[in-house]
């Protein structure tokens, strides 16, 4: 009753057990289950809130991972990263947390799907002591015990990237294979679990992880030949929760662009998209067989599944529209063109300079700006981001003048938190929270890290967010002692 595409997963690992599997093969296949329940999940969530108009702001999120693009609200400009079309699985896993905070309304497959990633239900304690046999354990693992099934995922993920680089010993293997396993099972063995729905007052509940994959007149759920006559009357691959194997009334949804089927009727599910826009679909089959690779090239694709639109983060802003320097900017793929000055002209050419790095002159119009009118708190937001940004830049060649900035950052970042509206009050304090957090590095003042700290949580609760909750782990990292490379 699984997914198709988890169930070829899991189908893949039983029998390569069975049939004497090496450690190293069977810890690979255990990694691919865990894969293919990530890439399910969040595909079908994303392609379930495009039909909810209560979960527009989920909507939007979940394209800004898939296709790596979100808005600076600072600058107002579109700023780019690594993505889930990209193959980002942090990106995905980054949509599953979006998915876990929202209301699902009517949608019972969202119920089941936050009921089942936030279930503190994994005990991860034998998989960490396995891994560290073989090799580093990040520190944040090495008191964790019982965690929600989102985060077991991420651990999952970490333990992938340091399989495929780091050469374990061989005879640390079998333990490692042993206990994801282990932690593979107790994932399936959530209630209600795939193979038992559970029936109360609400109706009957089901694990998210059960569903079908449903096109024209034909279905498929599980390991089983395509079924004729509960499929759906429209065009195009659909999800369908729990899948008519496991109940007549079934949630049923477009999914394309995320599922296909191949000539022969067997599903794969989408793990990149290649071309801007996506024009090209690559599509992941989990079994172990050849030819487990589909490419698609289906370029109309894109638009039912388009990226952010800046005219989208206008319209939230306000309904406020840029203009021709500002479209320019973010569109050209030329470098900018550098000149020297001493003020911006306008807040286009002080947001154009900020895109640019180029921050004293930024700095001074929003000072001025702000002379005439302290009362404009968007103003102090974009001066204290350009201060903290120009501190960082002078550390090295003037610390005097990059303490003073990072000492006016906190300044202006305090003002632009007394904002009424939470999630603008949030934006603030995350921007302080990283202004305390480099004047700590920079000044060595654990009393910066602690404020640090203290921003982030705050920003967090006013606005809970992917954003804001890797910011806030970081800083526990940090905390924690973890070295780092970058923020």
């Amino acid at each position: 009753m699984l997914w198709p595409p988890v169930a070829d997963a899991v189908d893949t690992f039983v029998r390569r057990k069975a049939g004497g599997g090496d450690a190293y093969e069977l810890t690979w296949r255990l990694i691919h289950v865990w894969e293919s329940i990530a890439l399910v999940l969040t595909s079908a969530a994303s392609a379930r809130s495009r039909d909810l108009p209560a979960l527009t702001g989920e909507y939007l999120r979940s394209r800004e991972q898939f296709h790596g693009r979100s808005w600076n609200r600072i600058s107002r400009s579109l700023q780019t990263f690594h993505s889930g079309f990209d193959g980002s699985a942090q990106a995905r896993l980054n949509v599953l947390s979006e998915f876990a905070r929202c209301d699902p309304g009517e949608s019972a497959f969202l119920q089941a799907l936050k009921d089942f990633v936030m279930a503190p239900r994994i005990n991860i304690e034998p998989m960490v002591s396995a891994w560290a046999r073989a090799c580093d354990v990040p520190r944040e693992l090495m008191s964790a015990g019982t965690v929600p099934v989102r985060d077991a995922m991420r651990h999952v993920n970490g333990l992938r990237n340091r399989f495929a680089h780091v050469p374990f010993p061989y005879d640390t293997l079998h333990g490692v294979a042993d206990a994801l396993e282990n932690l593979t099972e107790q994932a399936f063995s959530i209630e209600p679990t795939p193979w038992k729905p559970i029936k109360d007052d609400a109706g009957m509940r089901c694990s998210p992880l059960v569903g079908a994959i449903a096109y024209g007149a034909w279905y498929l759920q599980g390991s089983a030949s395509p079924h004729r006559g509960v499929g759906v009357a429209a065009e195009g691959c659909h999800f369908q929760f729990p899948g008519a194997r496991v109940s007549r009334h079934v949630e049923s949804w477009l999914g394309e662009p995320f599922v296909a089927l191949d000539t022969m009727s067997r599903p794969y599910v989408l793990t990149r998209a290649r071309g801007e826009p996506a024009s090209e679909w690559e599509f992941t089959r989990f079994r172990s067989e050849a030819n487990s690779i589909l490419l698609r090239n289906e370029p109309e694709w894109v638009s039912l599944f388009p990226p952010p639109a800046q005219a989208e983060y206008e319209a939230l802003d306000g309904g406020t529209t840029s203009s021709p320097v500002a479209e320019r900017s973010t569109s050209s793929t030329r470098a900018p063109r550098r000149r020297v000055v001493d003020i911006a002209d306008d807040l286009e050419d002080a947001l154009r300079l900020i895109r640019n790095q180029e921050y004293a002159p930024a700095i001074r119009y929003f000072e001025r700006e702000l002379l005439d009118d302290p009362s404009q708190l968007t103003s102090w937001l974009r001066l204290g981001y350009a201060q903290r940004e120009h501190a960082m830049r002078t550390r090295t060649k003037d610390p005097q003048l990059a303490h003073q900035l990072f000492s006016a950052s906190i300044r202006s970042l305090t003002e632009a938190a007394t904002h009424e509206d939470s999630p603008q009050r949030a934006e603030a304090l995350f921007e302080r929270s990283k202004a305390f957090h480099r004047l700590g590095r920079f000044a060595a003042s654990q009393g910066n890290a602690e404020a640090a700290r203290a921003d982030a949580r705050e920003a967090h609760r006013l606005a809970p967010g992917v954003e804001y909750e890797s910011w806030l782990a970081f800083l526990e990292r940090v905390d924690a002692g973890e070295p780092l490379q970058g923020e």
